[in-house]
Protein backbone atom coordinates (compact mmCIF):
# COMPACT_ATOMS: atom_id res chain seq x y z
CA UNK A 1 0.00 0.00 0.00
CA UNK A 2 2.70 2.01 0.69
CA UNK A 3 4.03 1.97 -2.68
CA UNK A 4 1.04 2.83 -4.59
CA UNK A 5 0.14 5.89 -2.37
CA UNK A 6 4.11 6.89 -3.11
CA UNK A 7 3.27 6.45 -6.95
CA UNK A 8 0.26 8.22 -6.48
CA UNK A 9 2.08 11.29 -4.83
CA UNK A 10 5.19 10.87 -7.53
CA UNK A 11 2.58 10.87 -10.54
CA UNK A 12 1.04 14.22 -8.96
CA UNK A 13 4.26 16.10 -8.67
CA UNK A 14 5.66 15.34 -11.56
CA UNK A 15 2.73 16.00 -13.75
CA UNK A 16 2.20 19.10 -11.32
CA UNK A 17 5.74 20.37 -12.58
CA UNK A 18 5.83 19.34 -15.95
CA UNK A 19 2.47 21.23 -16.08
CA UNK A 20 3.94 24.01 -15.07
CA UNK A 21 6.44 23.47 -18.22
CA UNK A 22 3.53 22.38 -20.39
CA UNK A 23 1.41 25.42 -19.61
CA UNK A 24 3.61 28.16 -19.86
CA UNK A 25 4.94 26.88 -23.72
CA UNK A 26 1.71 26.67 -24.94
CA UNK A 27 0.33 29.93 -23.21
CA UNK A 28 4.26 31.42 -24.86
CA UNK A 29 3.52 29.87 -28.59
CA UNK A 30 6.19 27.38 -28.29
CA UNK A 31 5.04 23.78 -29.81
CA UNK A 32 5.61 20.74 -26.73
CA UNK A 33 6.91 17.76 -29.06
CA UNK A 34 6.29 15.35 -25.73
CA UNK A 35 5.44 15.41 -22.38
CA UNK A 36 6.46 12.48 -20.60
CA UNK A 37 6.06 10.57 -17.40
CA UNK A 38 9.24 9.14 -16.14
CA UNK A 39 12.29 8.80 -18.34
CA UNK A 40 13.06 6.44 -21.38
CA UNK A 41 12.97 3.74 -22.60
CA UNK A 42 9.06 4.71 -23.48
CA UNK A 43 6.64 2.09 -22.01
CA UNK A 44 3.20 3.67 -23.83
CA UNK A 45 2.34 6.87 -25.41
CA UNK A 46 -0.49 8.03 -27.50
CA UNK A 47 -0.46 11.02 -30.09
CA UNK A 48 -2.80 14.13 -29.47
CA UNK A 49 -1.95 17.18 -31.72
CA UNK A 50 1.50 18.23 -31.79
CA UNK A 51 2.25 16.45 -28.82
CA UNK A 52 2.73 13.09 -27.92
CA UNK A 53 1.89 11.98 -24.38
CA UNK A 54 4.29 9.14 -23.11
CA UNK A 55 4.92 6.78 -20.29
CA UNK A 56 8.42 5.66 -19.61
CA UNK A 57 10.30 2.82 -17.38
CA UNK A 58 12.30 4.80 -15.10
CA UNK A 59 9.81 6.27 -12.89
CA UNK A 60 12.34 9.10 -11.48
CA UNK A 61 10.40 11.93 -12.70
CA UNK A 62 9.17 13.51 -16.02
CA UNK A 63 10.02 16.11 -18.99
CA UNK A 64 8.82 17.90 -21.42
CA UNK A 65 10.40 18.03 -24.51
CA UNK A 66 9.95 21.25 -26.68
CA UNK A 67 9.84 21.98 -30.41
CA UNK A 68 14.10 23.47 -30.58
CA UNK A 69 14.97 23.38 -27.32
CA UNK A 70 18.32 22.40 -28.70
CA UNK A 71 18.81 25.09 -30.47
CA UNK A 72 17.27 24.21 -33.55
CA UNK A 73 14.69 25.35 -35.69
CA UNK A 74 15.46 29.19 -34.47
CA UNK A 75 13.89 29.96 -37.91
CA UNK A 76 10.34 28.64 -36.88
CA UNK A 77 7.72 30.86 -34.76
CA UNK A 78 6.63 27.98 -32.68
CA UNK A 79 10.66 26.78 -31.53
CA UNK A 80 11.97 27.64 -28.19
CA UNK A 81 15.15 28.74 -29.62
CA UNK A 82 13.01 31.08 -31.31
CA UNK A 83 11.18 32.82 -28.04
CA UNK A 84 13.46 35.80 -26.42
CA UNK A 85 15.42 34.88 -23.53
CA UNK A 86 12.61 36.73 -20.97
CA UNK A 87 10.11 33.84 -22.45
CA UNK A 88 12.22 30.93 -22.39
CA UNK A 89 13.34 32.42 -18.97
CA UNK A 90 9.32 31.81 -17.78
CA UNK A 91 9.15 28.51 -19.67
CA UNK A 92 12.03 26.93 -17.80
CA UNK A 93 11.02 28.78 -14.23
CA UNK A 94 7.10 27.71 -14.70
CA UNK A 95 7.73 24.31 -13.97
CA UNK A 96 9.50 25.29 -10.12
CA UNK A 97 6.71 28.25 -9.74
CA UNK A 98 3.55 25.73 -10.32
CA UNK A 99 5.34 23.62 -6.76
CA UNK A 100 5.29 26.46 -4.76
CA UNK A 101 2.05 27.19 -6.34
CA UNK A 102 0.56 24.03 -5.58
CA UNK A 103 1.93 23.65 -2.19
CA UNK A 104 0.40 26.99 -1.11
CA UNK A 105 -2.73 26.11 -2.35
CA UNK A 106 -2.68 22.69 -0.17
CA UNK A 107 -1.74 24.81 2.37
CA UNK A 108 -5.04 26.78 1.91
CA UNK A 109 -6.94 23.86 1.95
CA UNK A 110 -5.37 22.39 4.89
CA UNK A 111 -5.81 25.63 6.98
CA UNK A 112 -9.48 25.96 5.82
CA UNK A 113 -10.70 22.40 7.23
CA UNK A 114 -7.93 22.48 9.90
CA UNK A 115 -4.75 20.48 10.42
CA UNK A 116 -3.58 18.22 13.13
CA UNK A 117 -0.08 18.92 14.19
CA UNK A 118 2.47 18.11 16.60
CA UNK A 119 2.96 20.76 19.13
CA UNK A 120 6.41 21.31 20.02
CA UNK A 121 6.43 22.79 23.61
CA UNK A 122 4.35 22.23 26.73
CA UNK A 123 0.68 23.45 26.21
CA UNK A 124 -1.90 22.48 29.17
CA UNK A 125 -4.98 20.90 27.31
CA UNK A 126 -7.10 20.52 30.54
CA UNK A 127 -7.09 20.96 34.17
CA UNK A 128 -8.25 18.24 36.59
CA UNK A 129 -10.44 19.03 39.93
CA UNK A 130 -9.50 19.19 43.35
CA UNK A 131 -5.45 19.30 42.40
CA UNK A 132 -2.67 21.55 42.72
CA UNK A 133 -2.50 22.59 39.14
CA UNK A 134 -6.57 23.88 40.08
CA UNK A 135 -6.12 25.12 43.38
CA UNK A 136 -2.74 27.30 41.75
CA UNK A 137 -5.01 28.88 38.99
CA UNK A 138 -3.11 26.90 35.79
CA UNK A 139 -5.53 26.96 32.93
CA UNK A 140 -6.49 25.26 29.34
CA UNK A 141 -4.33 27.20 26.74
CA UNK A 142 -0.94 28.18 28.59
CA UNK A 143 2.01 27.38 27.54
CA UNK A 144 4.58 26.27 30.47
CA UNK A 145 8.03 27.72 29.55
CA UNK A 146 10.09 26.92 32.25
CA UNK A 147 10.51 24.86 35.88
CA UNK A 148 12.28 26.09 39.06
CA UNK A 149 14.26 28.18 35.78
CA UNK A 150 15.15 25.24 33.38
CA UNK A 151 13.62 25.31 30.43
CA UNK A 152 10.82 22.51 29.05
CA UNK A 153 11.36 21.79 25.58
CA UNK A 154 9.19 19.29 25.63
CA UNK A 155 6.39 17.24 27.30
CA UNK A 156 7.95 14.00 28.41
CA UNK A 157 11.07 16.19 29.73
CA UNK A 158 8.53 18.31 31.69
CA UNK A 159 6.76 14.95 32.96
CA UNK A 160 10.76 13.63 34.09
CA UNK A 161 11.33 16.54 35.63
CA UNK A 162 7.94 16.54 38.08
CA UNK A 163 8.25 12.73 38.32
CA UNK A 164 12.40 13.60 39.79
CA UNK A 165 10.21 16.79 42.50
CA UNK A 166 8.46 14.23 44.13
CA UNK A 167 6.18 16.23 46.90
CA UNK A 168 9.22 19.14 46.45
CA UNK A 169 7.49 22.61 45.48
CA UNK A 170 8.26 23.75 42.16
CA UNK A 171 7.43 27.42 40.33
CA UNK A 172 6.05 27.37 36.72
CA UNK A 173 6.78 30.24 34.20
CA UNK A 174 3.57 30.63 32.40
CA UNK A 175 2.79 32.13 29.30
CA UNK A 176 -1.18 32.47 28.78
CA UNK A 177 -3.52 31.94 26.14
CA UNK A 178 -3.71 35.79 25.56
CA UNK A 179 -0.02 36.49 25.77
CA UNK A 180 0.69 37.88 29.02
CA UNK A 181 3.04 35.47 31.21
CA UNK A 182 3.32 35.05 34.84
CA UNK A 183 4.91 32.90 37.78
CA UNK A 184 3.08 30.27 40.25
CA UNK A 185 4.64 27.62 42.50
CA UNK A 186 3.07 24.87 43.56
CA UNK A 187 3.42 21.30 44.96
CA UNK A 188 3.20 18.24 43.27
CA UNK A 189 0.52 15.63 45.14
CA UNK A 190 -1.41 12.59 44.71
CA UNK A 191 -3.20 12.85 41.55
CA UNK A 192 -6.17 9.82 40.90
CA UNK A 193 -4.32 7.54 37.80
CA UNK A 194 -0.53 8.56 38.72
CA UNK A 195 1.90 6.39 40.68
CA UNK A 196 4.22 9.47 41.66
CA UNK A 197 2.99 12.70 42.85
CA UNK A 198 1.87 15.30 39.72
CA UNK A 199 0.13 18.28 39.31
CA UNK A 200 -3.26 17.28 37.88
CA UNK A 201 -2.74 18.71 33.99
CA UNK A 202 -3.14 16.95 31.06
CA UNK A 203 -0.72 18.13 28.24
CA UNK A 204 -1.40 18.46 24.66
CA UNK A 205 0.67 16.47 22.52
CA UNK A 206 -1.27 17.57 19.24
CA UNK A 207 -2.79 21.09 18.49
CA UNK A 208 -5.12 21.91 15.85
CA UNK A 209 -4.39 25.05 12.71
CA UNK A 210 -7.37 26.31 11.66
CA UNK A 211 -8.45 30.08 9.81
CA UNK A 212 -11.27 30.98 8.21
CA UNK A 213 -11.39 30.63 4.55
CA UNK A 214 -10.68 34.49 3.90
CA UNK A 215 -7.52 34.54 6.53
CA UNK A 216 -6.53 30.70 5.45
CA UNK A 217 -4.45 32.05 1.97
CA UNK A 218 -2.62 34.72 3.47
CA UNK A 219 -1.33 32.31 6.25
CA UNK A 220 -1.21 29.66 3.50
CA UNK A 221 1.44 32.34 2.30
CA UNK A 222 2.98 32.86 4.69
CA UNK A 223 3.61 29.24 5.88
CA UNK A 224 4.82 28.71 1.97
CA UNK A 225 7.78 31.28 2.26
CA UNK A 226 8.52 30.21 6.09
CA UNK A 227 8.91 26.73 4.43
CA UNK A 228 10.73 27.60 1.50
CA UNK A 229 13.18 29.81 3.73
CA UNK A 230 13.59 26.20 6.03
CA UNK A 231 14.26 23.96 2.79
CA UNK A 232 16.61 26.39 1.32
CA UNK A 233 18.66 26.74 4.23
CA UNK A 234 18.52 22.78 4.70
CA UNK A 235 19.77 22.60 1.22
CA UNK A 236 22.70 24.76 1.87
CA UNK A 237 23.77 22.93 4.85
CA UNK A 238 23.88 19.68 2.90
CA UNK A 239 25.55 20.59 -0.14
CA UNK A 240 28.20 22.01 1.89
CA UNK A 241 28.94 19.20 3.71
CA UNK A 242 28.63 16.76 0.32
CA UNK A 243 31.33 19.40 -1.10
CA UNK A 244 33.39 19.43 1.94
CA UNK A 245 33.04 16.12 3.74
CA UNK A 246 32.08 14.14 0.40
CA UNK A 247 29.36 12.50 2.30
CA UNK A 248 25.42 12.79 2.11
CA UNK A 249 23.99 13.70 5.07
CA UNK A 250 21.99 11.25 7.26
CA UNK A 251 18.97 12.76 7.37
CA UNK A 252 18.77 13.10 3.24
CA UNK A 253 16.23 10.01 1.88
CA UNK A 254 16.23 8.47 -1.43
CA UNK A 255 13.17 7.03 -3.18
CA UNK A 256 13.28 4.23 -0.87
CA UNK A 257 13.45 6.02 2.16
CA UNK A 258 10.85 8.93 1.09
CA UNK A 259 8.51 5.89 -0.33
CA UNK A 260 8.32 4.56 3.71
CA UNK A 261 7.55 8.01 5.03
CA UNK A 262 5.26 8.47 2.86
CA UNK A 263 3.37 4.77 3.91
CA UNK A 264 4.18 5.86 7.59
CA UNK A 265 2.16 9.44 6.95
CA UNK A 266 -0.43 8.11 5.35
CA UNK A 267 -1.57 5.84 8.26
CA UNK A 268 -2.08 9.27 10.26
CA UNK A 269 -4.76 10.72 7.61
CA UNK A 270 -5.73 12.23 4.61
CA UNK A 271 -4.62 16.13 6.24
CA UNK A 272 -0.92 14.18 7.37
CA UNK A 273 -0.69 12.99 3.87
CA UNK A 274 -1.35 16.67 1.99
CA UNK A 275 1.05 17.62 4.13
CA UNK A 276 3.58 15.72 3.21
CA UNK A 277 3.04 16.23 -0.53
CA UNK A 278 2.66 19.99 0.42
CA UNK A 279 6.55 19.75 1.88
CA UNK A 280 7.54 17.40 -0.97
CA UNK A 281 6.36 19.79 -3.44
CA UNK A 282 8.47 23.06 -1.78
CA UNK A 283 11.26 20.32 -1.46
CA UNK A 284 10.81 19.42 -5.35
CA UNK A 285 10.75 23.26 -6.38
CA UNK A 286 14.11 23.88 -4.27
CA UNK A 287 15.88 20.74 -6.15
CA UNK A 288 15.09 22.63 -9.20
CA UNK A 289 15.90 25.71 -9.27
CA UNK A 290 19.38 25.31 -7.76
CA UNK A 291 22.46 26.06 -10.28
CA UNK A 292 22.85 22.21 -10.76
CA UNK A 293 23.78 20.53 -13.98
CA UNK A 294 20.17 18.83 -15.91
CA UNK A 295 17.62 20.77 -13.88
CA UNK A 296 15.38 23.98 -14.40
CA UNK A 297 18.27 25.59 -12.27
CA UNK A 298 21.33 24.94 -14.63
CA UNK A 299 18.92 25.80 -17.94
CA UNK A 300 18.18 28.97 -16.44
CA UNK A 301 21.80 29.72 -15.54
CA UNK A 302 22.53 29.27 -18.88
CA UNK A 303 19.77 31.98 -20.21
CA UNK A 304 21.14 34.48 -17.39
CA UNK A 305 24.54 34.15 -19.08
CA UNK A 306 23.06 35.15 -22.51
CA UNK A 307 21.94 37.98 -21.44
CA UNK A 308 24.70 39.33 -19.79
CA UNK A 309 26.96 38.19 -23.00
CA UNK A 310 24.44 38.49 -25.90
CA UNK A 311 24.84 35.47 -27.03
CA UNK A 312 24.15 32.00 -26.24
CA UNK A 313 27.02 29.50 -25.15
CA UNK A 314 28.24 27.07 -27.22
CA UNK A 315 25.64 24.43 -27.63
CA UNK A 316 28.29 21.22 -27.52
CA UNK A 317 29.50 22.83 -24.22
CA UNK A 318 25.30 23.57 -22.53
CA UNK A 319 25.24 19.78 -23.69
CA UNK A 320 28.41 18.18 -21.80
CA UNK A 321 27.57 20.43 -19.18
CA UNK A 322 24.02 19.01 -18.82
CA UNK A 323 25.30 15.44 -19.42
CA UNK A 324 27.92 15.37 -16.58
CA UNK A 325 24.96 16.86 -13.71
CA UNK A 326 22.74 14.09 -14.97
CA UNK A 327 25.66 11.20 -14.28
CA UNK A 328 25.99 12.87 -11.31
CA UNK A 329 22.33 13.10 -9.99
CA UNK A 330 21.82 9.25 -10.83
CA UNK A 331 24.72 8.58 -9.01
CA UNK A 332 23.87 10.16 -6.14
CA UNK A 333 20.03 8.88 -6.38
CA UNK A 334 22.24 5.25 -6.17
CA UNK A 335 24.16 5.95 -3.22
CA UNK A 336 21.61 7.18 -1.24
CA UNK A 337 19.17 4.71 -2.60
CA UNK A 338 21.55 2.00 -1.10
CA UNK A 339 21.69 3.42 2.00
CA UNK A 340 18.44 3.78 2.12
CA UNK A 341 18.23 0.05 1.44
CA UNK A 342 20.21 -0.33 4.30
CA UNK A 343 18.24 1.60 6.55
CA UNK A 344 14.63 0.41 5.35
CA UNK A 345 15.43 -2.94 4.25
CA UNK A 346 13.35 -4.86 7.01
CA UNK A 347 10.51 -2.63 6.48
CA UNK A 348 10.54 -3.18 2.48
CA UNK A 349 10.73 -6.96 3.52
CA UNK A 350 8.06 -7.22 5.75
CA UNK A 351 5.55 -5.06 3.25
CA UNK A 352 6.90 -7.45 0.42
CA UNK A 353 5.95 -10.56 2.85
CA UNK A 354 2.26 -8.88 2.87
CA UNK A 355 1.95 -9.20 -1.04
CA UNK A 356 3.73 -12.89 -1.28
CA UNK A 357 2.59 -15.06 1.74
CA UNK A 358 5.35 -17.24 1.86
CA UNK A 359 8.85 -17.19 3.02
CA UNK A 360 12.39 -18.02 1.16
Amino acid sequence: MAAIIFIGVLVILVLVHEAGHFFAARWGGVAVDEFGFGFPPRAAGFQRGKTLYSVNWLPLGGFVKLKGEEGDLADEPDSFAHASIGRRFWIVAAGVTMNVVFAAFLFWILFTFGLTIPIQGVYVDAVLPNTPASAAGILPGDQIRSVNGESMLSVESFQKYIRTQGNQAVTLSLTGADGGTRSISLTPAAVPGLATPGLGVQLASEGMIQYPWYVAPWEALKATVFILWEIIRAFALMLATIFTQWQVDADVSGPIGIAVATGKIAHLGLSNLLYFVALLSLNLAVINVLPIPALDGGRLFFLIIEKIRGSAVNRNVEKWFHLSGFVFLILLVVLVTYRDLVTHGNTIMNAIKQWIPFTL
